[in-house]
């Protein structure tokens, strides 16, 4: 399957969720999970008639989905693309180790280098010295270097107690992206028909927001689509790395846990269902991006929906609700060239 990218440049401030119980931080990804909810969420809006297309009505804890798989959307500034750090690197070569281990996005040559086998642990690289989530190769011959392409700004909002009528304050950091730059996924289809409602979802989608506060017209952007091709070598591999958010229901029996380095998180919030408001969704735990997964038997991850809904007819909603889980992500040749 060719592999499609499709680069987010927003016009307008977002506001990107976090696990924290406030809005005083924002972040730099939106998880695969969110994505795959907003545009699902578009697409009903335009194909109703898809619905049962798109979803089973059987009440299993997960479904399998083969119609289209997603990354989650990682930052980009001009051509240089930025993905999640493999969480195995440790960059021994760079002048401020610390800082190394804090970062969490690399430029895209040392992540195909990574995939490759390269021994990326001994390369130069540096951190972004205008903000050190980035790491970048000292061999970039880009003719200019990213800088600081994202701003956070923080709001004062007022919420108005509805019993007492007290009026508090409250913050809300946003982000914004310098021209020619933003977030990007990656996607592989079935068919061009799947993508065809694909594209038409996500433009509606950049003209409806993605994140918090769009009543106030955050979240807008406009689309880049292109086919992007990526130069990693064949052969099997029993390494993978997660670029989505992965629920390995039915297939935790063939990860070596031991020999993995991953990141999992709880995964919550609100049903966002055009029909209905209001519904929490189920907490969820996934493996996270940049988790480097070794698989026995030379199995591939392939991840699956996670119901975290029932119908509730009362409230409005007529369907199960499912969460975005399945994997997305390469192999890694591990097998070094001498």
């Amino acid at each position: 399957m060719k592999t499609k990218i499709y680069k987010l440049n927003f016009k307008t401030p977002v506001y990107i969720g976090t696990n924290s119980p406030t809005l005083s931080h924002s972040d730099y990804i939106v998880h695969a999970d969110t994505m795959f909810s907003a545009i699902v969420n578009c697409w009903l809006k335009l194909y109703p008639e898809d619905r049962g297309i798109l979803f089973s009505d059987n009440d299993s804890v997960s479904v399998g989905f083969d119609l289209f798989k997603i990354s989650s959307a990682f930052p980009f500034y001009k051509e240089t693309l930025f993905l999640p750090k493999p969480e195995s690197i440790e960059f021994k070569n760079c002048e401020d180790l610390k800082a190394a281990k804090r970062a969490k996005f690399i430029e895209y040559s040392i992540f195909l280098d990574y995939l490759n086998g390269a021994d990326v642990d001994n390369c130069e690289v540096s951190i972004l010295e205008e903000d050190s989530r980035f790491i970048v190769s000292e061999s970039n011959t880009a003719s200019e270097k990213p800088g600081r392409f994202i701003y956070q700004s923080e709001v004062v909002r007022i919420k108005k107690n509805s019993i007492t009528g007290e009026t508090l304050p409250y913050y809300f950091t946003r982000c914004h992206f310098k021209k020619g730059s933003g977030l990007f996924l990656l996607a592989i289809f079935k068919d061009d028909e799947i993508e065809r409602k694909f594209d038409a979802s996500i433009r509606l989608l950049g003209d409806t927001g993605i994140g918090g506060e769009r009543s106030i017209g955050h979240g807008l952007f406009w689309v880049e689509k292109s086919e992007i091709q990526l130069p990693v070598k064949g052969g099997e591999s029993s390494e993978f790395i997660n670029l989505s958010t992965y629920n390995p229901i039915g297939e935790t029996e063939n990860i070596n846990f031991g020999d993995s380095y991953y990141v999992i998180q709880e995964r919550k919030g609100w049903i966002e269902d055009y029909n209905s408001r209001g519904l929490r969704k189920k907490p969820v735990k996934m493996i996270m991006e940049g988790s480097v997964l070794n698989m026995k038997n030379n199995f591939k991850p392939c991840g699956s929906l996670i119901l975290v809904s029932k119908p509730f007819p009362e409230l409005g909603l007529t369907h199960n609700v499912y969460r975005y889980g399945c994997f997305f992500g390469f192999p890694i040749n591990n097998m070094q060239e001498p």
